[in-house]
């Protein structure tokens, strides 16, 4: 406790012969009890009497006595205060530093299979909203336990290569809570996380991808068109679709094409989506909230165009894109939907 104050060694064996010796000595005896030379021991008090830590009387011999113990109790509290702003302040400084939503792209590389899983299984950790993944059976298997820890909260898509029964008899819970494709076969893993985390790796156990190493890249465009490469050729293509919607929860969404897959299939179901939309006015340039409820999508692959309308009282029919969008009336950073209504039965 004594180093954390900010005294030196010296300084924290005197305050503790004091203590010893009955809260008040000489110089000597402080000396002898703590087995500092005399030069030491008047470096050390004039250290602990600048703390007030310590009384000197105008005797002679000076007579050195323990002050209030309440002082200790005051200056932990300060310099316990003066800790608190330096960490809050350190820590503003790292988030700016250290944040995933800067221009610059975050590109690393990833030597081993359990390098990989190991990274997903972080991703997943670390994911707030939304969590596209694309994988196979092995690898889905071992991040399940990751996965059904976050299913109530992010929405997640996953695209899994193998048997059907297999795999919906593995994650029983997350199946209620999350969308599910299963496809034949597989020849990478690819995930990615809120909008700017992408994680790709090639299956080195089919033996057909040149690639040696995995790449996990932080980049709203990267993650743009991994995802549209996803929503495009592999969702299509699945053998076996299982879609949970959970009514009045809140969705959340930071990619266009898994807040339109959802979207899509809410209103196959019959239900109403609540939407509020934090973004860029196109025109304007300048942040804008929408809430409204959703009209429909547009969706034309081969344009390149993908947005959602939305109805809102104040704006009428307001066109919602993705990152970057110029053509919507909206670039979304943040799409939330809720379902409202229950399909009929």
């Amino acid at each position: 406790m004594f180093s954390y104050l900010g005294l030196d060694s010296s300084a924290i064996r005197v305050y503790q012969a004091l203590i010893k010796l009955g809260g008040k000595a000489t110089a000597t005896d402080i000396s002898k009890a703590s087995g500092l030379s005399m030069s030491m021991v008047y470096k050390a008090l004039g250290e602990l009497h600048r703390h007030g830590l310590i009384l000197v009387t105008a005797t002679r011999p000076k007579i050195y006595m323990l002050a209030d113990p309440a002082k200790l109790t005051r200056l932990v509290e300060e310099k316990s205060r003066i800790l608190v702003d330096k960490t809050r302040k350190l820590t503003e400084i790292i988030q700016l530093v250290s944040s995933t939503r800067r221009p610059e792209t975050l590109c690393t590389t990833l030597d081993t299979s359990s390098d990989v899983v190991e990274m997903m299984k972080y991703l997943i950790e670390i994911t707030e909203d939304e969590l596209l993944l694309f994988t196979d059976y092995n690898v889905f298997r071992q991040l399940v336990p990751y996965i059904e820890s976050k299913c109530d909260n992010v929405f997640i898509h996953m695209i899994v290569s193998g048997d059907p029964k297999k795999i919906l008899g593995l994650c029983r819970d997350c199946v209620e809570k999350s969308f599910i494709d299963v496809r034949g076969h597989v020849t990478r893993t690819i995930m990615v996380s809120d909008g700017f985390r992408v994680m790709v790796a090639p299956m080195k156990e089919l033996d057909i991808n040149p690639l040696e190493k995995a790449v996990y890249v932080e980049n709203n465009d990267i993650a743009h068109i991994t995802s549209s490469f996803i929503y495009q050729r592999i969702v299509p293509t699945a053998i076996y679709s299982r879609y949970s919607i959970v009514e009045n929860r809140v969705y959340r969404f930071r990619t266009i094409l898994a807040a339109m897959e959802f979207t899509k299939q809410a209103l196959r179901r019959g239900y109403e989506l609540e939407a509020r939309i934090e973004g860029v006015d196109v025109e304007t340039r300048t942040p804008v909230e929408v809430k409204g409820v959703v009209y429909g999508i547009v969706e034309k692959p081969a344009k390149s165009i993908y947005h959602i309308l939305v109805f809102s009282g104040e704006r009428g029919l307001v066109s919602i894109g993705g990152f970057r969008a110029f053509a919507e009336n909206v670039s979304a950073s943040k799409i939330e939907l809720k379902p409202i209504i229950a399909p009929t039965k």
